[in-house]
């Protein structure tokens, strides 16, 4: 390999494995000792399988919070994906290669990426993307301001995290700006003292393959990115476009401001920023009403 880097025994004997199961979703692949070696593989989400192609994209966006442990901050991976619990399924090669990993790992990562898929077999991969925290488009997310929206979206071919929409909105008006079609990041702060800043990320059904494993391995990044910008993050929520309302918003940034009242403004606004942080994946609150 051109970078030095090669391919152990121990990785050919789980690729092999993880192409002949159907079962798997992903295999993670790191570099230790100069060499490439697999992690344990990640199963699908789910109970059973189904040969119904209708049921692939539901398993595929229901394993993938499953992918979050293997995506921190500072240590680059390859993940090989398999977008659907098929055996003949062509794979999707992921590097996902953070800005603060460390300058020599940051190399080794990006140089060796093609190495990798030629070693195992080019016709067993169908795509390839390559994930960076390193995003754009942070003065907006810096000044945020009362009743302002900031839209972000990814910019696959570039690869870079792009502003969609900035714009002072009230809470009927949101669900107008957000659309249907595509993913999108979506950082609102509720007016008023006591509410918090709401990071809402919008996956629509209709999303491609591509897009829903970009948008889902770079959201906590972006959410880093509003951290290091000093936006305190209060309350992460995946939602449908139709159910950004007036009143689930009202709702979400009342349990934020009900939240900051019991332990203090700038004590919980800390504790919430630092809590979002951690856990496990997004919060997908009940809908109004089902208290």
């Amino acid at each position: 390999m051109q970078s030095g880097i090669s391919a152990s025994q121990s990785l050919h004997d789980a690729f092999a494995a993880f192409t002949s199961d159907p079962s798997l979703f992903c295999l993670p692949v790191t570099i230790e000792s100069e060499a490439l070696v697999p992690l344990d593989a990640v199963r699908f989400s789910g109970g059973h399988l189904h040969g119904d192609n209708d049921d692939d994209g539901d398993y595929f966006a229901s394993s993938l919070p499953s992918l979050a442990p293997h995506l921190q901050e500072k240590r680059p991976i390859y993940l090989l994906v398999r977008p659907s619990p098929t055996a003949s399924a062509l794979l999707t090669a992921v590097t996902y290669v953070p800005s603060t990993s460390p300058v020599r790992a940051k190399t080794l990562f990006a140089s060796t990426r093609q190495s990798l898929t030629r070693t195992l077999g080019l016709e067993r991969f169908g795509d390839s993307l390559f994930v960076t925290d390193a995003f754009e488009a942070r003065a907006a997310l810096r000044d945020l301001a009362d009743g302002e929206l900031v839209q972000l979206g990814l910019d696959l071919a570039n690869e870079r995290l792009v502003l969609l929409l900035r714009a002072t909105l009230t809470p009927d008006q949101v669900q107008a700006k957000v659309p249907t079609d595509r993913p999108t990041y979506n950082v609102y702060r509720y007016t008023g003292s006591d509410a918090g800043v709401l990071f809402i990320y919008v996956c629509p059904g209709v999303s491609k393959v591509k897009e829903r494993m970009m948008y889902a391995s770079s959201r906590n990044g972006v959410i880093e990115t509003a951290k290091a910008e000093g936006v305190a993050v209060a309350k992460r929520l995946e939602l449908d476009a139709d159910d950004i309302t007036a009143d689930r918003l009202a709702e979400e940034a009342g349990v934020v401001a009900s939240s900051n009242n019991k332990t203090g403004s700038a004590g919980a606004r800390g504790a919430a920023g630092g809590g979002s942080s951690g856990g496990a994946g997004f919060a997908r609150p009940k809908r109004p009403g089902r208290r």
